[in-house]
């Protein structure tokens, strides 16, 4: 097939994946990873259409034509999944931290406010991400060598950083320690609210926010701009979470002083419970330890789609069950009140936490999105703050997806489930890129996906998100 039949082919199968991206992105519980194994597992059909529209397609163009499909369904669902996060609560991996701050701003009815922020965040990201590519190349790549001179002789002490970074923010939430409000939910009245970090022991408030989590028959935390405080209800039943209430009563000694210790020790648990779990299915000897027949290193993938559907489909089906609050009307305000030096410092730390995460392994977009919070000190605090947040989030999840697809090319490592299955695809019959003057053609084709999947994805975002 000649170049410019094949990049055209490409393109038609970036157009595919576009669709099936939004529908990735906008269906709670179904990511990214699950359907580009299904994809793979489909090879034969695929090779039977392209075969079919293209009849003189060899081998490398069928690969080469599916892993577009891939990438444009990876880039797609990093903008359209901002969706079922701001209107359901719903998050996948790489939204969950901007679900308060967008959850918030739907119970406000300004859920389209979100989306359109989330939208640009991704497109910044994306622009940035390209702007970066060559810079980033020169540094990591061979020119300088980068990675192999530093990060992979540190990945052991970079991946115990990053650990303790996303330990220590678990303990450093703004938490009323000590106090805590007892009194009843109210519904208007004259008494003014007050900002939950002014809330002391012995003097009465009334407060305003957003439920976060329940702890009981009587007890749950609320939060605001502030902080967040613990609630413990007189009489009358917990609020979900999501949900924003007025509680007003008296401030009193609360006896849970250490939230943050015991959020700490519960990361740390998540932590080695996620180690044992990957030891156990994606290590070969781990696996043939447990089950009856042995596997082969080469058959770790077999396990990875029911792993996913487990990791990211198992909690929402469990989340669905408690129910989920009625959506206020929202209102299609056509832009958000963000400066726009906000927007482009969102964007650019949000790019710049995706691109340092996209080299390392065990590092997903949801763990640049909480050292890209933890490090710029933005965690919603504020409508401002919040708004920035959620452009940032937004950022290093496309952020995150282009740089996979760099290290691809340039280490032919994946750093993602959709890229382990592009590199089964095309791992074997594509160059790495190696100087500046010798771009694979391969990545030339998929760069091109994601552009037009980008461009594409954030029109679709801004449809869906008002429908």
């Amino acid at each position: 097939m000649e170049q410019m039949v094949q990049l055209a082919a490409v393109i038609v199968f970036a157009l595919l994946g576009v669709a099936a991206g939004a529908l990735t992105g906008i269906v709670p519980g179904l990511h990214v990873n699950n359907l580009a194994l299904l994809i793979l597992a489909a090879g034969g059909a695929l090779s039977a259409l392209v075969l079919a529209i293209f009849p003189g397609a060899s081998l490398f163009d069928v690969a080469l034509l599916t892993a577009s499909l891939i990438t444009s369904v990876a880039v797609t669902h990093t903008f359209v999944n901002c969706i079922p996060s701001t209107f359901l609560g719903a998050p996948d991996e790489s939204t969950s931290l901007s679900v308060l701050p967008a959850h918030r701003m739907t119970l406000e009815g300004r859920g389209y406010e979100a989306v359109e922020l989330s939208a640009m965040g991704s497109l910044g990201g994306l622009l940035i991400s390209f702007s970066l590519l060559v810079p980033v190349f020169i540094i990591i790549g061979p020119p300088m060598g980068g990675y192999e001179k530093v990060i992979n002789t540190s990945i052991v002490l970079i991946l115990i950083v990053v650990m303790a970074i996303l330990v220590l923010d678990e303990g450093s939430r703004p938490v009323r320690a000590g106090v805590a409000l007892s009194g009843i939910a109210v519904k208007g009245g004259d008494e003014p609210s007050v900002e939950i970090s002014s809330i002391s022991q012995g003097n009465r408030a009334r407060v305003e926010g957003l439920v976060t989590r329940a702890c009981g028959d009587s007890d749950f935390w609320l939060r605001d701009a502030t902080g967040e405080v613990h609630v413990k209800l007189k009489f009358g039943t917990v609020p979900e979470p999501g949900t924003r209430v007025s509680v007003a009563g008296n401030g009193v000694r609360d006896h849970d002083i250490n939230g943050g210790a015991k959020r700490m020790g519960l990361a740390l648990v998540v932590f080695g419970l996620a180690g044992a779990l990957g030891a156990v299915l994606l290590v070969p000897e781990g696996v043939a330890g447990i089950l009856p027949t042995p596997v082969k290193a080469d058959d770790g993938a077999v396990l990875l789609l029911p792993l996913f559907s487990g990791l990211f489909g198992l909690p929402l089906l469990i989340s669905s069950m408690k129910g989920r609050d009625r959506v206020p009307p929202q209102g299609t305000r056509s832009r958000p009140e963000l400066p726009g030096w906000r927007r482009a410092r969102g964007s650019l730390s949000g790019t710049v936490g995706g691109c340092v995460t996209g080299w390392l392994p065990g590092a997903s977009s949801a763990v640049a999105a909480a050292i890209s919070a933890q490090l710029s000190g933005s965690k919603g605090s504020g409508d401002e703050e919040s708004d920035e947040f959620i452009v940032s989030v937004s950022a290093v999840g496309t952020a995150n997806a282009i740089f996979n697809l760099l290290a691809l090319f340039v280490l032919m490592r994946a750093r993602s489930g959709a890229m382990k299955a592009v590199q089964g695809l095309i791992g074997e019959n594509v160059a790495l890129w190696t100087s500046l003057g010798a771009v694979p053609w391969a990545l030339m084709c998929l760069l091109a996906v994601v552009l037009v999947s980008g461009a594409l994805a954030y029109l679709i975002t801004l449809w869906m998100g008002k429908r």
